[in-house]
């Protein structure tokens, strides 16, 4: 019966299935279209929100689907996907992330999807918690880097500007700053799970946004990334 009602799914999802229904509340059920049964959307966003609704949810309205898109988030469907969109369609709802989970921001990276998906199959151990980091990377210019290049770097590097986050706000920490010796100094808001990935993505970041300004390792190489601090809120 299952998987006769959710055709795409996985497996390990019509698997563990059963033992989920089994313990859920069946009052909750009850209480839903009763005393619950009212719209509980903000009147608008008050930060930049998205809403990845199912393309195929007979449990929502049309009328109550389209609302948040009028007061003002960001909507992206799966398409195809019913109202368990994470189990229909992983890779339909980690593309709805494309561009609104950066890489310098990234809530979710990649290469850590599958652990989220195990995690979503009722196994809360293999979820990952997130925290935003701003992480420090050092380097060098070793040949002359015109203001064209400079503003292109710090154009690449705008989605990771410390500046959205309250320490770096307070701290009045630049994304780029270039010392008179042309050494300089990257600061980067990055969300990850732990530390080292956080400098990794860093300077990952770091690298990609070079090479976007026409440098490389050799006209601008980088030293060891580290974290600056940890700021849970984000403007």
């Amino acid at each position: 019966m299952i998987r006769g009602l959710n055709p795409r799914w996985e497996e390990a999802d019509v698997d563990v299935e059963p033992a989920t229904i089994a313990d859920r509340d069946a009052a909750t059920v009850h209480a839903l279209p009763d005393t619950y049964a009212v719209s509980r959307t903000p009147a608008r966003p008050v930060v930049p929100s998205l809403v990845v609704p199912a393309g195929a949810n007979s449990l929502v309205p049309p009328a109550t689907a389209e609302e948040p898109a009028r007061r003002g988030f960001e909507v992206r469907r799966v398409p195809g996907a019913g109202h368990t969109l994470c189990r229909d369609d992983f890779e339909g709802f980690m593309t709805a992330l494309d561009g609104w989970v950066r890489s310098g921001a990234a809530l979710v990276p990649r290469r850590r999807a599958n652990a989220v998906k195990r995690g979503m199959r009722g196994r809360p151990e293999e979820r990952i918690v997130m925290t935003t980091y701003v992480i420090t990377v050092p380097g060098t210019f070793t040949t002359g880097v015109g203001d064209e290049a400079r503003a292109r770097l710090s154009r690449a590097l705008r989605p990771a500007d410390p500046h959205t986050t309250r320490m770096g706000s307070a701290e009045d920490l630049d994304v780029l700053n270039v010392n008179e010796d042309n050494t300089f100094t990257l600061r980067l808001t990055v969300e990850a799970d732990t530390g080292p990935h956080a400098e990794e993505e860093a300077r990952r970041l770091a690298d990609s946004a070079l090479r976007g300004a026409g440098l490389d390792e050799r006209t601008a190489p980088l030293g060891p990334a580290f974290v600056t601090g940890i700021d849970s809120e984000v403007r």
